[in-house]
């Protein structure tokens, strides 16, 4: 009978509000994430919150109940040109966000990860809330875990190795799941497919193009890195080479309104390079989201450097080449937003982080021969056994003399036994960079304290990809790490001394003298403690994450009695042990990994076989 009536709670529907007022590719990886909740909790009822902006794409998502449209050209932009009353702004705000504080919601979700928008969610009533939000007293909290992990890493310089789409999904259905029990069985579902947004094509100028059978390549114009795109020239140079080796393949270009200019330029140069004006169509500036969806799903590839394009490829199940030059952003920051899903390519410049003058520029930006090189390998096994490694590839094409400036990754889904979520792979046998050994490292710690799971270590780190330089970088967090180890212990157990002694006190407001300077003692110490942490951190800049993860867990302690922040104080020591302690762990295991093997001989002495080893 309690399983009928669990049977029954289960399936009750349950009422989601999602806020995403970040940009367009936020966008597309929030609908990624909704839509495995969704599958898994059908009886979810979710209403996302996005920008006017984008409204329009999130509605071409059946699954969502409601899509709520923020008016910014009414309701933000005449306060940004100073236009109007402070009250004026005031009211209008109001009256646009008094239907949403009057529903009754089960969660609030707030993805946008700002400041702003941690207002609103704290203005929205609800039991459950994730991501930015507000105390009484108006300080901004993390409502969950996996938000501090955001706030401390993720929007800082730190590069870790979980995409922001598994983070967004993983918050989600924990929470979920510690909700509603355990999902329905739909885990096998495709996320992504060709069939995501419900969209219905009206006939176009274009579409007796798209009808024509052979291998469609996107280019993207645009980034949204500044000057980061190639020039016309450059994409000119690209497409030339595609349509004149391969005589079955078409081009779109992509880009927006204000590269319409660079579209009509590369054109030009195209067709006159190759006299093929007939294989290339543009819808560049397409207003239209069914028009650039109908083209989109059309291509195999999209060639793009960092766009909200590479999203809607990923989310289509488009193939993506991504372009990108390690310049402002490392390449652990990079991949925490690259196309999520199985065969995509990263290609990323390493030179492009170099210091050059004006005359190595031209050098250092990315090669449209390389683009090519990349794009003609991965398709060629994309139809079929290719026969021959990238590398003989690259010099084939000429390529060869610029294989050590670029890093060539391919993402892959991986089993859950195996951590799950995205991963990028070299395809070069490159070893790994201590940012990339450190990105795992913490990868790893978020898995231990938000999953409490970790995968073997050897799925993580084999010895191929070690290097000398690798090596030495982490000899030298080895003493370092130890130390801080023994502060985060002695830490852990001055917070467990504070809650024993606050816990026994017979009022948490009222104490004897002795009582409070016992108090007070052990608060130093862990301000002491707190100190040392740092100035260990500081010699090492890949444990700075730790005295920055202390703060914000600390500043998001809950509890109304002083045992109670002492045994959340604990806890918050017991995981940055942990953290240290998966530091330890990979340390002496790639040092362990480095260690020369033996090597067995044979030596004849007196005609007797001795093995030396």
């Amino acid at each position: 009978m309690n399983q009928v009536a669990e049977t029954k709670e289960q399936v009750l529907p349950f009422s989601c509000l999602v806020i995403q007022l970040a940009g367009e590719g936020d966008v597309y990886q929030s609908l990624m994430a909704l839509k495995a909740a969704k599958h898994l909790y059908p009886q979810m009822e979710i209403t996302l919150l996005v920008s006017e902006r984008f409204a329009d794409v999130a509605k071409k998502t059946a699954w969502l109940q409601k899509v709520i449209a923020l008016p910014e050209k009414d309701l933000i932009d005449p306060v940004l040109a100073c236009q109007g009353t402070e009250k004026e702004a005031l009211r209008k705000l109001a009256r646009w966000v008094s239907p949403i504080l009057g529903s009754s919601w089960d969660m609030v979700v707030n993805w946008t990860f700002s400041e702003a928008s941690s207002y609103l969610t704290a203005l929205v009533p609800a039991p459950i809330k994730l991501g930015y939000s507000r105390c009484e007293d108006s300080t901004q909290v993390c409502a969950d875990v996996w938000s501090q992990y955001f706030q401390g890493i993720v929007q800082t310089d730190f590069g870790q190795n979980i995409h922001v789409t598994d983070i967004l999904t993983t918050q989600l259905l924990t929470a979920l799941h510690l909700q509603l029990g355990s999902p329905a069985d739909a885990g096998h579902l495709p996320v992504s497919s060709r069939h995501f947004f419900n969209v219905k094509y009206e006939s176009s100028d274009y579409e007796h193009f798209l009808g024509k059978q052979g291998t469609w390549v996107g280019l993207q114009l645009g980034s949204s890195q500044p000057g980061e795109a190639m020039t016309s020239d450059d994409w000119a140079q690209l497409g030339s080479m595609i349509l004149r080796r391969h005589e079955n393949s078409f081009l779109i270009l992509f880009g927006s309104e204000q590269e319409q200019s660079r579209a009509r330029s590369v054109i030009e140069k195209i067709a006159h390079d190759t006299g093929e004006r007939s294989r290339i169509i543009s819808v560049v500036g397409e207003p239209r989201l069914e028009r650039r969806i109908q083209a989109l799903i059309r291509c195999r590839w999209l060639i793009s450097f960092d766009s909200s394009l590479v999203h809607l490829a990923s989310i289509l199940g488009t193939r993506v080449i991504y372009l990108c030059n390690e310049g402002t952003l490392r390449l652990p920051k990079i991949l925490e937003t690259a196309p999520y899903g199985n065969g995509h390519v990263i290609a990323c410049n390493k030179a492009s982080n170099n210091p050059i003058s004006s005359s190595e520029k031209k050098s250092q930006s990315f090669a449209p021969d390389m683009a090519y090189a990349v794009w003609s390998y991965y398709n060629a096994e994309y139809l079929g056994p290719v026969g021959k490694s990238l590398t003989e590839h690259l010099e084939q094409v000429g390529m060869q003399p610029f294989f050590d400036q670029y890093l060539i990754l391919r993402s892959r889904i991986r089993h859950g036994d195996d951590g799950g979520g995205v991963t990028y792979e070299s395809q070069q046998g490159e070893p790994m960079t201590f940012d990339g050994w450190s990105a795992a490292v913490l990868g790893q710690c978020a898995r231990g304290w938000y999953c409490g799971w970790i995968p073997p270590l050897s799925n993580e780190l084999q010895k191929p990809r070690l290097s000398p330089v690798l090596i030495q970088e982490v000899r030298k967090l080895s003493e370092a790490t130890e130390l801080l180890a023994k502060v985060c212990q002695e830490s852990e157990r001055t917070a467990q001394t504070l809650y024993e002694k606050s816990n026994a006190l017979p009022s948490s407001k009222i104490m004897n003298i002795e009582s409070r300077s016992e108090i007070d003692m052990l608060a130093r110490k862990l301000n002491e403690l707190e100190e040392l942490m740092s100035r260990l951190a500081n010699a090492q800049s890949a444990l700075r994450v730790f005295p920055i993860m202390q703060k914000i867990m600390m500043h998001n302690l809950e509890g109304q009695s002083l045992s109670e922040l002492a045994l959340q104080t604990i806890e918050t020591h017991r995981r940055l042990k942990q953290g240290v302690e998966i530091f330890n762990d990979w340390i002496s295991y790639t040092l362990k990994l480095a260690r020369p093997s033996a090597v067995k001989s044979v030596t004849k002495v007196k005609n007797t076989n001795v093995f030396v080893e």
